[in-house]
């Protein structure tokens, strides 16, 4: 049995190695956005998130994710195959997204107690000046020519997914932190993704996560156009010479960054930072424009959550307060509750 994460990846892993319908799982819940509860069955689990996405779409004008294609299979839908599967292989690239997902399938072993000697993990790492966030973004002959050895899950690499899916479902991030901050060589590839969760928090100096400031920035450049700033910002660290960059492995989808825009532009705010309109339409129909108060964030003169408050999302951790309330904020590398510095 394989598992991906994705529509694309998955085709074009099927088509890589010729393989029928039944050998592939497919994971469409990308399970860096928004809230992860404790799992606790995969009915409620499943509910709440697939939840999540169909609301999102119905409100942003995304045309529904089709759950039950019958040309892929659903690991929720299937997931219980998974005890009686001879082997799983776990096929990951080196974003977020994709190490979030080997940790949930491991999590998933420990919690109804299935064998974890039966789980191989394929992770590409980067080749011929290819980062590979994941397999979505390689043809199948790229699939087949960079194509990783496998490597077994023993007990430290088991406890450490355990370990950091735990950290990351918390609701105080102190775990993550902690994790973070531990000296190990185990699944680095895990380690390094995870340092992204710490920038989806507000900055301590403007109270924007890194996403919400780089969509600002690209308003600011290619206003009105809504496409052309969503494209922009789902390029804008995509360079592999960077070696140092981890906002890279951040890879998020069209509708999150249009879910991110649209809630900067809400009526709700006491300061919207953008306005977009008509506010109701889809991506390509919405135009988009940063008012003055976007422009005084951007340029650290006004702190947002300190104007407007909170009510958002990272991992396992709500972060809601209201204007000049305390909440968690990134301060460099490291999180902090209290208030904003402007």
């Amino acid at each position: 049995m394989h598992i991906l994460n994705g529509d694309s990846a998955a085709n074009s892993f099927r088509q890589a190695f010729h393989l029928q319908r039944g050998e592939v799982l497919i994971c469409r819940d990308i399970l860096s956005c928004g809230f992860l509860d404790t799992f606790v069955d995969l009915e409620p689990w499943r509910s709440q998130r697939l939840g999540h996405w169909d609301e999102m779409c119905k409100q942003h004008g995304f045309q529904p994710p089709e759950w039950q294609d019958p040309a892929l299979r659903d690991l929720y839908q299937c997931m219980y195959e998974l005890e009686h599967a001879e082997t799983i292989n776990i096929w990951v690239g080196r974003a977020l997204s994709d190490q979030l997902l080997l940790t949930f399938i491991v999590y998933l072993f420990k919690f109804y107690n299935w064998d974890t000697s039966k789980l191989s993990v394929y992770q590409y790492h980067q080749a011929e000046k290819i980062t590979v966030l994941g397999l979505g973004l390689l043809n199948p002959e790229e699939i087949i020519r960079l194509k990783p050895q496998p490597f077994s899950l023993g007990a430290k690499e088991i406890d450490f997914c355990i370990e950091a899916w735990n950290a990351i479902t918390q609701p105080i991030p102190e775990q993550l932190m902690a994790l973070l901050a531990k000296e190990s060589t185990c699944l680095p590839n895990l380690k390094r993704a995870l340092r992204n969760y710490l920038y989806r928090y507000p900055s301590i100096d403007n109270g924007l996560s890194y996403i919400d400031s780089v969509i600002l920035r690209h308003t600011q450049s290619h206003a009105p156009n809504t496409a052309r700033i969503i494209g922009y910002t789902l390029a804008h660290d995509m360079n592999p010479q960077n070696t140092e960059n981890i906002h890279e492995l951040d890879t998020v989808g069209d509708l999150y960054l249009f879910s991110r825009l649209k809630k900067m532009a809400h009526n709700s705010l006491n300061n919207p930072l953008l306005t977009a309109a008509p506010m109701g339409r889809s991506l390509r129909e919405t135009r988009v424009e940063i008012t003055e108060f976007g422009k005084s964030v951007l340029n650290g003169k006004h702190n947002v959550v300190t104007c407007n408050g909170i009510n958002d999302a990272v991992g396992g951790v709500q972060l809601i307060a209201g204007p000049g309330e305390k909440t968690w904020y990134r301060d460099g590398e490291r999180l902090i509750f209290g208030e904003g510095r402007i």
